[in-house]
């Protein structure tokens, strides 16, 4: 009963793995297309060539990120999922267990979480990185994550003359 029950389990997360893979890759591949598609239809429709040179450079570095991204995804998930898997197949393979290497799997496996919140994040610290050059790196993490529209909030603060110590966390008082 417990070896047909690994096997089971094991097909199912092996499975999960290739489900995870190839669903961001179409996923890319469907935007891919459809900005190839947008291209045509903006090159006809434009025809001022430097225009058109920076609409391709904009739409290039946008299937860039979306690669990107997805590349990022399927690394996280891969990379908290390769040890149990591994430690599964050992166990159910040579009967291999070890405290530790379950200690690794509780403490690491529940990571995936943390790695998809920063990778969610990522193109919104992009966005602001670069439309306020001044903002420093902990006050991007901090609006992105503890605001409810970062780019709204830090257009707030950032028109209204705001100190540094605003987008700190401290208010001054009178």
């Amino acid at each position: 009963m417990g070896l047909m029950y690994e096997i089971f389990a094991q097909m199912w997360v092996q499975a999960y793995l290739v489900v995870v893979v190839v669903t961001n890759v179409a996923i890319w591949h469907k935007i891919h297309k459809q900005e190839k598609a947008i291209r045509e239809i903006s090159n006809r429709a434009i025809s001022n060539h430097a225009q058109s040179c920076s609409r391709k450079k904009k739409e290039v570095n946008r299937a860039r990120m979306v690669a990107m991204q997805s590349t990022l995804y399927i690394g996280a998930f891969i990379s908290c999922w390769i040890g149990p898997t591994a430690f599964h197949l050992a166990d159910w393979i040579s009967g291999f267990k070890s405290f530790w290497a379950v200690l690794l799997i509780v403490i690491f496996t529940p990571l995936q979480d943390f790695w998809n919140a920063i990778i969610f994040a990522r193109p919104t610290y992009i966005r602001l990185r670069r439309k306020y050059p001044n903002l420093k790196r902990l006050q991007a993490v901090k609006v992105i994550f503890f605001t409810s529209d970062p780019v709204t909030t830090t257009e707030t603060l950032f028109s209204a003359g705001a100190s540094s110590s605003v987008m700190d966390g401290r208010s001054k008082r009178n």
